[in-house]
């Protein structure tokens, strides 16, 4: 769980840093491992001689965006999403934080307690971070949406997760 490779965001006026990612617990049966005779793959007597899960299984597992405020190293706020959040966060100065879910929608949630301020469902799975640039002035914000995804690993966590398929960039004005 946690953050992986989704990009984080960060706000310097509010010191506020943006992430999205997978909570969840994992409950499953850990083994010792046998160390072979002549191995040199690690000590014996190491943490890692005990490790071995198998069959793990996640419980309970949900998206999660998180608002940490730096100086402190405080968690300020949490916006929870049934499926796991693997799109990323991009913060904009006028107080909005942009992500997208695996189920299709574009959010735009508050900066400082993550409420949901709009939604854009594109019926299409989202796993690409947003980014915003200017034209003549006018700021825009941008997601690519779609891809295969009926053999996608994430399918067989979330059975209800079937979307529709293809590509598209969606841009929306500020």
């Amino acid at each position: 769980g946690g953050v992986r490779w989704q990009p984080p965001a960060y706000n310097p006026n509010k010191k506020l840093a943006y992430s999205a990612g997978y909570d969840y617990c994992v409950q499953g049966e850990v083994k010792q491992v046998v160390q072979l005779p002549n191995s040199v793959l690690h000590d014996p007597r190491s943490p890692g001689a005990l490790r071995g899960q198998i069959n793990a299984k996640p419980l309970e597992p949900k998206g999660l965006v998180t608002a940490v405020n730096v100086p402190i190293n405080r968690i300020v706020a949490r916006y929870w999403h049934k499926y796991d959040n693997e799109s990323g966060i991009l913060a904009t100065a006028g107080g909005l934080v942009f992500t997208a879910t695996l189920d299709g929608n574009i959010l735009a949630l508050n900066d400082e307690t993550l409420q949901e301020l709009w939604r854009f469902n594109t019926g299409m799975m989202m796993k690409a971070a947003p980014i915003s640039f200017a034209v003549n002035g006018k700021q825009y914000i941008a997601v690519v949406a779609g891809g295969e995804n009926t053999t996608n690993p994430i399918t067989s966590l979330y059975p209800d997760l079937i979307m529709n398929q293809g590509a598209a960039i969606y841009v929306f004005t500020l």
